[in-house]
């Protein structure tokens, strides 16, 4: 079986693409002699968008725990591996979720696992079972719960309903349709009508058992019965306005349609409703744009996807989301009606992004020196541009050594978005940035590159922005609240997963669901967050010796020029807008400075060269 390894135990996970390969044969956890091997963890369609259903009669979020009342059972009898309560998740972390995510569920506050990977060899066989629920009077009755199952070869979850303790009925099986190491979304949120076994009977009882042989994981919450309207239409979904991009810059926003998603979660079919799509600016809430739609007839239980017919175009920067109304004859419940998009769409100035800017761990490439390692993203460009700069988000947390790490990003052309980019072909390659021992704060910071000259001109097509690294230290920032199948890539030499084709694979044929933190920067060069309106001039350069810095908006507080060994050679007070650098009497080479203003810093490149 495929192991994953318990590398490095922080507060968040750091790992490496390299390490995430493994050999199906070894089973030796917290092992740093890795095989090369296969791991694909397929993206399940996304269920993670909460529905809230009529006012439940009987519900159990694990707050405190797993109730008294509820019983947790060793099918084996051999004191292993059971059901308990967690805020933490699975024990051994790995690039992949290993917590259930907190978006619409009540996470946060605990919930129940099962983890098998926990039980190193062992045979996993427990059952939790709810107390006895009084469903009299209650013709139609459903279950709902949170889940995130995930699976390595034949681990299966089950949850049955009786209405006696005796006699059980299966109705859902968290296993279905995953192929070996694959996962559900993250959560997936079940809703199950069990009214043949439960409706109008008194002792109810619903029971989870999860059997494995040293596999993953099944993580549950929320669980809950409800009665469910005659007539109820749950907005189940608001989709996310940037689609797969979080912030886009004003030069290359496009036209967005917006789309939705409903369900009939009533007991009867529904005609004749209607959804209202709305652009809320975030910063102002009001309405910037908005469309009705009329809706075809709904069975029950029946899905219906929605799109606009109308699209809106940002032509400022700022803040948005998607809400969306819906509107039913005779509708019983009003609390689901009206959804809003998860994650807001950012018209930014300048900044291209995939993450969401709230880093969840870092990962590197660690494909060891000589392998020419490069890992990034895709980036559609719509317009003629020019590109910049890149940002990225660093951690030193593998250890930088004393020598420093030189870093740079290139640009490649890609084709589409199912071939791997074209490494041969480097459009553009950004400055280098040699990093020292203590030049990344705690918990990693943003570094911005920027390209020479006047920077990439681009035309419409798709790019690929990679960071190299060639010497196993470096991890970069990763959010997973957001991620995008096919999007990010990885390359080196010697990889030789089943999917990869020249060297190339995506980052979820091991394991990563993710988005790393790579921005492209269009248009004037910019920091990132809170130096977003920072614009940092330095000129000429490069120079014979004298560099002015100029910044727009704050105050530079003290500049601090390093050599490439990582010394400090001079340091300058200024608490100005703008200063003049003397590096006269500077021996001609390239030389790292960090301008600080009063609450962040950022570094330029200087390239001194004597006439």
């Amino acid at each position: 079986m495929i192991r994953k390894l318990q590398l490095i135990l922080l507060l968040i996970a750091t790992v490496s693409i390299a390490q995430a390969q493994h050999n199906r044969a070894g089973k030796t956890p917290n092992s740093l002699a890795l095989s090369k091997g296969t791991l694909n963890f397929p993206v399940k369609a996304n269920n993670s968008f909460k529905v809230q259903m009529s006012p439940p009669f009987f519900s159990e979020t694990f707050g405190g725990g797993i109730p008294a009342s509820w019983t947790v059972t060793d099918n084996l009898g051999a004191g292993g591996v059971i059901w308990e309560y967690t805020t933490t998740g699975a024990t051994y972390p790995y690039p992949f979720d290993y917590q259930l995510s907190p978006i619409n569920t009540t996470a946060g506050n605990g919930y129940v696992k099962v983890d098998s990977d926990s039980a190193i060899g062992e045979q996993v066989n427990t059952s939790l079972t709810t107390p006895a629920i009084n469903c009299t009077g209650k013709s139609v009755v459903h279950l709902s719960f949170a889940e995130y199952f995930v699976q390595l070869d034949v681990s299966t979850g089950t949850v049955e309903v009786s209405n006696n303790g005796t006699t059980w009925t299966a109705v859902h099986h968290a296993e279905a349709g995953l192929a070996p190491d694959s996962a559900t979304a993250n959560p997936n949120l079940v809703d199950i009508d069990i009214s043949s076994v439960a409706a109008n009977q008194a002792t109810v009882y619903i029971r989870f058992t999860y059997v494995a042989n040293w596999e993953y994981w099944w993580f549950v919450d929320d669980v809950a019965l409800y009665e469910p309207s005659a007539i109820d239409l749950a907005a189940q979904t608001a989709e996310n306005l940037g689609g797969a991009y979080t912030s886009v810059p004003l030069s290359q926003v496009a036209p967005v349609t917006m789309k939705g998603k409903v369900k009939n979660t009533g007991v009867n079919s529904i005609s004749g409703a209607t959804a209202l799509f709305e652009v809320i600016n975030t910063a102002t809430s009001g309405v910037v744009h908005n469309e009705t739609v009329n809706l075809s007839a709904i069975a029950s239980g029946a899905t219906q996807n929605i799109a606009s017919s109308t699209t809106f175009s940002p032509v400022a920067t700022g803040s948005y989301k998607l809400r969306m109304t819906v509107n039913a004859s005779g509708d019983g419940n009003a609390l689901n009606d009206v959804s809003e998009s998860v994650i807001n769409y950012v018209c930014s100035d300048s900044v291209y992004a995939r993450d969401n800017g709230q880093w969840t761990g870092f990962v590197g490439i660690g494909a060891g020196q000589g392998e020419d390692g490069i890992a990034g993203n895709s980036f559609r460009v719509n317009y003629n541009d020019v590109l910049t700069s890149v940002s990225m988000y660093l951690s030193d947390t593998n250890g930088i050594p004393a020598s420093g790490i030189p870093v740079y990003l290139t640009i490649h052309p890609q084709a589409n978005d199912t071939v791997h980019p074209d490494k041969n072909t480097i459009l553009a390659t950004t400055d280098t940035i040699t990093l020292m021992p203590g030049l990344i704060q705690p918990g990693g910071e943003w570094f911005t590159f920027d390209i020479s000259g006047s920077g990439l001109a681009v035309t419409p097509g798709l790019y690929f922005i990679g960071f190299h690294e060639d010497s196993a230290m470096l991890a970069v920032g990763y959010s997973n609240q957001i991620y995008t199948p096919g999007s990010t890539w990885f390359y080196y030499n010697s990889n030789t997963l089943p999917q990869s084709v020249d060297g190339w694979s995506h980052l979820e044929d091991v394991g990563y669901q993710i988005a790393p933190m790579i921005r492209a920067n269009f248009g004037t060069t910019v920091g990132i967050a809170s130096v977003e309106n920072n614009k940092l001039e330095v000129y000429p350069n490069p120079s014979a010796g004298l560099f002015n810095f100029r910044l727009t908006g704050n105050e530079i507080k003290r500049i601090e020029v390093y050599n490439y060994q990582g010394q400090m050679i001079k340091k300058m007070q200024v608490n100005g807008t703008s200063a003049i650098l003397d590096l006269s009497s500077m021996a001609d080479g390239v030389y790292q400075t960090i301008i600080y203003n009063q609450n962040t810093r950022q570094r330029k490149v200087l390239m001194k060269f004597t006439k």
